[in-house]
């Protein structure tokens, strides 16, 4: 890279200078810091652990109609569910047992053995409220 001169001093023949490793595993660390912030690998929110780790309520929707029953609802294993409806309402359960409540008042329906059911009611819309046992 270097010539010896008649002098005995030398010149480079490339004059662009490399970038110090420092630079090089700054901007490396910033790119990484930037592609993890984009992606939420990072937490920055300040939630404690129990917020964090409460369990998720979800809520699924059926239309009712007085005279059809609706499509099965399959719900997940191991959750409770309440069903919030207008009038009157009845739950066909998968092993043939049909339970009808009225005025939209909260029933209890006993062990159930599995969380796949039917529903009919008065026109409207009935919401189940799930959580995890």
């Amino acid at each position: 890279m270097a010539e010896k001169q008649s002098a005995g001093q030398t010149t480079e023949v490339n004059n662009r200078k490399r970038p110090s490793t420092w630079v090089l595993i700054f901007s490396g660390s910033i790119m990484l810091w930037i592609y993890c912030a984009d992606f939420s690998f990072f937490n920055f929110s300040h939630k404690s652990v129990e917020e964090q780790q409460k369990p998720q309520v979800q809520q699924i929707t059926v239309e009712l109609d007085p005279v059809k029953w609706s499509e099965w609802v399959k719900l997940p294993p191991n959750h409770w569910f309440q069903i919030d409806f207008p009038n009157w309402i009845e739950c066909k359960f998968w092993d043939g047992r049909v339970v009808k409540a009225l005025n939209g008042k909260p029933q209890w329906v006993g062990k159930i053995n599995n969380n796949i059911f039917r529903l009919r009611g008065c026109l409207g819309t009935a919401t189940i409220t799930l959580e995890p046992k």
